[in-house]
């Protein structure tokens, strides 16, 4: 919207956003192109994978009182 020349002021009066937002939004698409934000990837790296901890939900499910170290 702002390369039509509208201000930052009058993009969050149409969209009902804060001033603040827009900025921010235009910042983020000038250095990257896309208004979507990156996912944050900090802090240790998963262990198990989509799959292990499917097969442990359906552990517990089918055995609430399951120990870990009953696992087959």
């Amino acid at each position: 919207m702002s390369t039509h020349g509208m201000t930052s002021k009058a993009i969050a009066q149409v969209t009902g956003s804060s001033r603040q937002t827009v900025n921010r939004v235009l910042r983020l698409s000038q250095l990257t192109g896309s208004v979507a934000q990156r996912p944050v990837e900090s802090g240790r790296p998963r262990l198990l994978t989509s799959q292990d901890v499917g097969y442990l939900l359906s552990c517990v499910e089918r055995t609430p009182d399951i120990f870990l170290s009953e696992l087959p």
